[in-house]
């Protein structure tokens, strides 16, 4: 009778227990010594210590992000260091570099203002414009339209046929 008791408990617990070999490592906490793993930001590493357990973080530097558990020379072109602001390239907004290093999400000036260093002041533009209104170049041979925050934006040029006239491209007209 008791080794039909042990026979019994065996395969209760052997069914209990099946993949546990696979899932050990999945246990929070529980790691191989030596082993190394990255935050989930991937801005610092842990080490597996001899007692199975993820020690201290290690901080990477500004520059840096976890690959793999090692700290290495960040790799995106999009990296920044936490803190710092850029310009949109239009000028229309900014940026602050979040603290994993990378730009957040734009930040919009109002239509009077432009940005200058990462931040919106006053447009001193003496070029200010009304949005969307539209000029001729000097020499006729195109126009441009006054972007949404108040700047003339790139020459849009005209065809050989063509001359501007109140900021539109039309059949030049002969004067001969």
């Amino acid at each position: 009778m008791n080794i039909d008791k042990f026979w019994i408990a065996g395969i209760l617990i052997g069914s209990l227990c099946a993949g546990c070999q696979e899932k050990a490592s999945d246990l929070s906490g529980l790691c191989k010594p030596g082993a190394k793993q990255c935050t989930e930001d991937k801005t610092g590493f842990q080490v597996c210590t001899e007692d199975e357990t993820w020690g201290e973080v290690q901080k990477c530097t500004q520059e840096q992000e976890c690959e793999d558990g090692v700290c290495q020379q960040a790799t995106d072109t999009n990296a920044c260091k936490p803190g710092t602001k850029q310009c949109t390239e239009d000028k229309t907004g900014y940026q602050v570099c979040a603290e994993h290093g990378t730009w957040g999400e734009v930040q919009k000036c109002t239509q009077e203002q432009e940005c200058e260093d990462g931040v919106c002041q006053q447009a001193t533009d003496t070029n200010a414009c009304k949005p969307g209104t539209k000029q001729c170049t000097e020499d006729k041979t195109g126009y441009q339209v006054c972007a949404e925050h108040g700047t003339w934006g790139e020459v849009q040029k005209c065809t050989q046929e063509q001359e501007c006239e109140d900021g539109v491209c039309q059949q030049a007209t002969d004067t001969n």
